[in-house]
């Protein structure tokens, strides 16, 4: 996948298939997560990163090039997490527009082997660090809101351990058919706001 660990600022991931072949349609994972965005400096913090836009997936239905940049991810099939932020301190990360455990029509069935293997979308802190705040995940915006579905835990999960105070903001997506029960888990101390 992609992986930002060094506190990266400013950083964008747009328009690319993360573990789907290059049609966009069939699973080829990574081991491990999609897109991770990390820091485990304490006062370190990766912030304003933005994994996705507006505009569509590339080559999914709502994509029209000739009008507007299809800026938009297919993350799927991956061994991890779909997308983590785990940072202190960290604030202004955006994951919008992205098709998160499905193909680029957002449309693959449970099953389909497109789901990343643990959460669509996981904001946590690490033990004893700052937890993130102010990550938003999907807007209402057009084309702005993410599908998250058919992954093998939560579609999104907000908070790890006892003391993961992390907070996200989450609206304007499409949430459905992933493992866990409730489509978005709040771990412990985890907040979100609508």
């Amino acid at each position: 996948g992609i992986i930002f660990g060094l506190c990266t600022v400013g950083s964008l991931v747009q328009g690319n298939y993360i573990g789907v072949d290059v049609g966009g349609t069939k699973p080829l994972g990574n081991g491990l997560g999609g897109v991770a965005l990390a820091c485990a400096l304490n006062g370190g913090f990766a912030n304003h990163n933005t994994v996705g836009g507006t505009g569509g997936v590339p080559g999914g239905p709502t994509c029209k090039p000739s009008s507007a940049p299809c800026q938009g991810n297919v993350i799927s099939a991956n061994g991890g997490d779909g997308v983590i932020i785990i940072s202190p301190q960290d604030t202004g990360d955006a994951v919008e527009g992205n098709y998160i455990g499905t193909d680029k029509t957002g449309t693959a069935a449970p099953g389909s082997g497109l789901g990343n293997a643990l959460d669509g979308v996981s904001v946590r802190s690490f033990a004893g660090l700052s937890p993130p705040s102010g990550v938003i995940i999907g807007t209402t915006a057009s084309s702005a809101g993410n599908v998250i579905a058919n992954n093998g835990n939560s579609g999104v999960q907000v908070g790890g351990s006892s003391s993961d105070s992390s907070h996200a903001g989450i609206e304007g997506n499409t949430i459905h058919d992933n493992l866990q029960s409730s489509s978005i888990t709040l771990g412990h101390a985890g907040e979100i706001y609508l």
